[in-house]
């Protein structure tokens, strides 16, 4: 049987009707999916980078509660900066259980404080025979004497300034041997240092009062050199960083050429903490 035209296109309209019905039902599914997948990829999100703020939180605590605070602020406060020579040291220790015996040169280094861990037996004048016989500053038995009083792990020995004046360089050396001598005695586990004596100022040297000139004290360096190897002694030379190029005691370091202001006082102990 023939279907009518009519028909045909009904039938056509129809379907392509349901047709579209289907693929809008199909797209709308399709919005919905797609705006419930952006959703969660956006919760999602969120809740990673609340997590990683949480987490990144969290570490810095721990950071900050394993590292004490002083070491904080020590580290934050590191910068690069050109390394500075300290005239006059603050931390102590580089001297501890030392004693320094000797005239007043030493006795201005105990003055200055820059070493106030280690003890001083020192007075104006002092020589290695009258360390013998007289007391130090504020002290009540003679120096030798006093020394024995307490154990010590480091002797440093400053005398020769008072000598240059001597005779004999020979009576110096034996005179010196026999205070060594006696040091070893009354403190036998201490390691004894003999320093060389300072140089003076280029004006101090020309005026050459009881012979004091910085030839004549590199003399008595060279005598202080030998007797410290005879007596198993380390020798110092403090004298070497005191220098200016003409090997005498630079102008800033002394108001009257000989005895040390504070910032060379500083170096002086720099260097002794170095090398003991």
């Amino acid at each position: 049987m023939k279907v009518p035209n009519r028909f045909v296109c009904v039938g056509v309209l129809a379907v392509a009707a349901i047709a579209s019905v289907i693929m809008l039902s199909n797209s709308s599914d399709f919005h919905k999916a797609a705006v419930s997948a952006s959703a969660e990829a956006t919760t999602g999100s969120s809740a990673a980078s609340v997590s990683s703020v949480a987490v990144s939180s969290r570490m810095t605590a721990v950071s900050s509660a394993s590292v004490p605070s002083a070491v904080q602020k020590k580290a934050s406060s590191v910068k690069a900066k050109p390394a500075a020579v300290s005239a006059a040291p603050t931390a102590a220790g580089g001297l501890k259980g030392a004693a320094l015996v000797g005239n007043s040169c030493v006795e201005g280094l105990a003055m200055q404080d820059v070493l106030p861990e280690a003890d001083f037996y020192a007075r104006v004048g002092l020589t290695v025979q009258t360390a013998f016989t007289k007391t130090a500053a504020g002290g009540t038995q003679p120096v030798m004497q006093a020394l024995g009083s307490k154990k010590y792990s480091k002797v440093l020995l400053e005398f020769g300034e008072n000598e240059l004046g001597w005779g004999s360089t020979q009576a110096f050396y034996n005179a010196y041997a026999k205070l060594v001598d006696y040091v070893k005695k009354v403190q036998p586990g201490a390691k004894v240092y003999i320093q060389s004596i300072l140089p003076v100022s280029a004006a101090v040297s020309q005026r050459n009062v009881d012979q004091e000139n910085n030839r004549r004290i590199e003399e008595y360096n060279a005598l202080l050199q030998k007797l410290a190897k005879q007596e198993g002694a380390v020798y110092l030379d403090a004298a070497s960083v005191m220098k200016d190029a003409d090997g005498c005691l630079p102008n800033d370091a002394a108001e009257d050429g000989i005895h040390l202001n504070r910032k060379y006082c500083g170096i002086w102990a720099d260097y002794l903490k170095k090398h003991c």
